[in-house]
């Protein structure tokens, strides 16, 4: 289950068992997806950029006096941005799908999204304290910074998970959420991801401190 969807999944049911606790976690090995014998570009930036990893959260319903607080979540689809990003599965096993125009993409349908989600949670980008972009590399974070018109830094927390941890693809966001927690950050937050498909992954999230 993708990002998003496993969150909302856990969320229908603790409301459903508010008396219960779900695990949602992520383990990412795009590491099994490397071609030795292809000697491609792509194939090249796939290795350089993915890593392996997980991440983990618990959801409990309820006001937590601390931590994070899942307010609204939503998912986005691009029919044409489906060749852009996913797998494909060759002779020799599953191969990244990873085209030099995702980028393009994603400035090009992003801020449409990110309007529509936050009116459904009856609030604006005006009134987000911090973005958490998931770790998909420069490319990536100069879409989104341009897309939703961010400041230069607005970016620096997931820019910094990219740099030490690389692309855990669906783990990545957890890494950069847990860096926000570490440099003790909080307010109003905006978690975006991106699957195959193209989905853009979105999440509204609050730390308290």
């Amino acid at each position: 289950m993708h990002r998003c969807r496993a969150a909302l999944a856990a969320l229908d049911y603790i409301r459903a068992y508010p008396d219960r606790a779900a695990l949602v976690f992520a383990v990412e090995l795009p590491s099994l997806t490397f071609q030795p014998d292809d000697h491609s570009v792509d194939n090249l930036i796939a290795a350089i950029v993915f890593g392996d990893g997980a991440g983990a959260a618990v959801v409990r319903a309820g006001d937590a006096p601390a931590g994070w607080t899942v307010e609204h979540c939503g998912t986005m689809l691009v029919p044409e941005g489906a060749r852009h990003l996913g797998y494909e599965l060759r002779d020799g096993g599953l191969q990244v799908v990873l085209s030099r125009d995702l980028p393009q993409v994603v400035e090009a349908h992003l801020l449409e999204a990110v309007d529509s989600f936050l009116a459904g949670a009856g609030t604006s980008l005006a009134e987000i304290d911090l973005v958490a972009a998931h770790p998909g590399g420069p490319g990536i974070f100069d879409a989104i910074e341009r897309a939703l018109r961010l400041r230069a830094d607005a970016l620096a927390m997931s820019r910094q998970v990219f740099s030490e941890d690389g692309n855990a693809s669906s783990a990545g966001i957890f890494f950069v959420l847990d860096a926000i927690e570490k440099a003790r950050s909080s307010g109003r937050v905006l978690a975006i991801a991106f699957g195959p498909g193209l989905s853009i992954e979105l999440a509204l999230m609050r730390l308290t401190l």
